[in-house]
């Protein structure tokens, strides 16, 4: 093992996460309150927390269905994602 990730994890090799329970983490859906307030495990992508919405709280936050928002241009996703306080 490369002694720097050695060194930054306390001597003990990182924890690896197996690939099923990496999806299964992905997969999972958080309430927008939690996601706003960034009261999720570390392994949920904060760049792309609006994944992380049921349907239907995507739909009330962001007022447009998840393919409406995939169509924006990346600057209007970004810009309703600050707006949702989820960027």
């Amino acid at each position: 093992m490369n002694e720097k990730l050695r060194e930054a994890s306390g001597g003990k090799a990182p924890a690896l996460q197996s690939a099923a329970s990496a999806l299964a983490d992905y997969s999972k859906k958080y309430s927008y309150e939690d996601l706003k307030n960034k009261n999720v495990p570390s392994s949920v992508d904060q760049a792309n927390l609006e994944n992380y919405l049921s349907d239907e709280d995507f739909a009330k936050v962001f007022k447009v269905s998840r393919k409406e928002f995939e169509g924006q241009p990346k600057w209007k996703r970004d810009g309703a994602k600050k707006a949702a306080k989820l960027f």
